[in-house]
């Protein structure tokens, strides 16, 4: 993590609140990413 800029316990908080609602947030995009993409490379295979 980089330098907080957050004044105080309170800012310490806020700062850890915003790197965790972050990294929850990558990790739901790119969940969401692949199922998208599993999805349409499903779609297009050839039958065989």
């Amino acid at each position: 993590m980089t330098r907080n800029y957050l004044k105080g316990a309170i800012g310490d908080r806020i700062n850890l609140l915003m790197a965790a609602c972050a990294w929850n947030l990558k990790q739901w995009l790119l969940a969401i990413f692949l199922l998208f993409f599993r999805a349409r490379n499903m779609q297009t295979a050839p039958i065989c």
